[in-house]
């Protein structure tokens, strides 16, 4: 594995509009979840280094990791519904038992295609494997 740096607190901090000192709890906690997101996408692409050669594409990766940490990072337990009642002093939480997203780090689909440079089309844009042997990547230039 690389130590090749793809994002950095200053980014998700910058994305979130606030200061995190890099010393802070935060910082540790956003540092862990940068990490954990370029493992996931490594999974994925093992190729990850070669392909961030092109700075295009490096700057791709920068926006998924940073939109994804950030998402983490303003709701790290993956609520998607709370209710606070003022009177009774009643606060009620839902949170998500779906898989992978019980405060986990998730690749929106959307993000899936900006790294995988796949680009949508409708079913007139077949592209045939001409030599399954061999891996095929997607062509530059990313976006058409």
């Amino acid at each position: 594995m690389s130590d090749t740096t793809y994002a950095t607190v200053s980014d998700v901090a910058t994305e979130l509009g606030k200061q995190i000192t890099e010393d802070s709890v935060e910082a540790r906690q956003i540092t862990r979840w940068i990490n954990r997101t370029v493992n996931l996408i490594r999974l994925h692409i093992p190729v990850l280094d070669s392909w961030c050669e092109d700075e295009q594409y490096r700057l791709v990766v920068n926006d998924v990791i940073v939109n994804t940490v950030a998402r983490k990072a303003r709701n790290p337990e993956g609520m998607y519904s709370q209710t606070i009642s003022a009177d009774d002093a009643s606060v009620t939480k839902t949170m998500s038992t779906s898989a992978g997203t019980l405060g986990e780090i998730v690749i929106t689909d959307t993000d899936w295609d900006l790294l995988l440079k796949r680009v949508s089309g409708g079913i007139s844009s077949i592209d045939p494997i001409l030599n399954p042997e061999e891996p095929v990547y997607p062509r530059y230039p990313l976006y058409s």
